[in-house]
Formats: structure tokens, C-alpha cells, sequence
């Protein structure tokens, strides 16, 4: 019983890959409109909650990702950036708390506006420590 109840607990939390054909065609649509320069083919989905996470490559190389709603609604967009694009604070922090001050990658998090959410950092020995969108760490 417990392992089904863990097994459940997993997949609820963890996103899954889907194959792009059991995409709603309204999300499919509505991602084609955001990046129409992006190959279909090269969209790697996954299910995150009830909503669809679009991951992809730029042609100059940076990773993004985009979250959907199954109705084609833009929730969310992840997209790697230059560690200088970092506010200044985070650096301070990374500098002042980590043994090792290196920031191995940095991205940005923006709502659906383009309006700066949070920025995710991988320092510290850390694959994931969040930041607001002034830089201050989050809880």
C-alpha cells in the first residue's frame, strides 16, 4: 500500500515526458506563435502538474522553456542567460556564502508579461537556489 501511495506521490510531483502528438493542439498552436523560428521536432514536452513545459535550443544555442496551460494560455518562460545578467545581489551572495564562488549556470524566470519572476542559479554546489527578481534569495 505504501508504495503505491509513494509511486502516486511521485508522478504528481515529477513532470513526465509526453510525445508532442498528445499535446492539446491549442498549446501546440499557441507555442508555434510565441517561437514560430522553433522546429516542432526539436520540442522536447513534458507534463508538469496539469500544464505542458515546451523545452528547446535557440539557434544561437540557449535553452528555454515555456509553460502552458491545456488551453494554450503562456504561464511561465525559463530561459538561460550570461551570469553578468544576474543582479548584482546575487553575485554578493554567492561570494559571501559559498566556499566555491563560481555560478556554473544562471536563468531567468518571467511570468507571461515578461515580467521578471524569480532567476535560478546553479552555485554553491546547488543544482537549483532561487532568487527573487531583485536578487535576494528566496525561501
Amino acid at each position: 500500500m505504501k508504495t503505491k501511495q509513494l509511486l502516486f506521490a511521485l508522478l504528481l510531483v515529477f513532470p513526465f515526458a509526453v510525445q508532442a502528438g498528445n499535446v492539446p493542439e491549442a498549446v501546440t498552436k499557441a507555442f508555434a506563435k510565441k517561437y514560430p523560428a522553433v522546429a516542432e521536432t526539436s520540442v522536447k514536452w513534458e507534463t508538469e502538474d496539469k500544464n505542458f513545459e515546451a523545452e528547446f535550443k535557440t539557434s544561437e544555442g540557449k535553452e528555454i522553456s515555456a509553460v502552458f496551460k491545456a488551453d494554450g494560455t503562456l504561464l511561465t518562460t525559463e530561459e538561460e542567460i550570461e551570469t553578468s545578467a544576474l543582479p548584482a545581489a546575487i553575485a554578493e551572495h554567492i561570494t559571501k556564502n559559498c566556499a566555491t564562488p563560481v555560478i556554473r549556470k544562471a536563468e531567468v524566470i518571467k511570468d507571461a508579461s515578461g515580467k521578471i519572476k524569480q532567476y535560478e542559479v546553479e552555485a554553491c554546489g546547488k543544482e537549483e537556489l532561487l532568487f527573487d527578481a531583485s536578487g535576494q534569495l528566496a525561501k
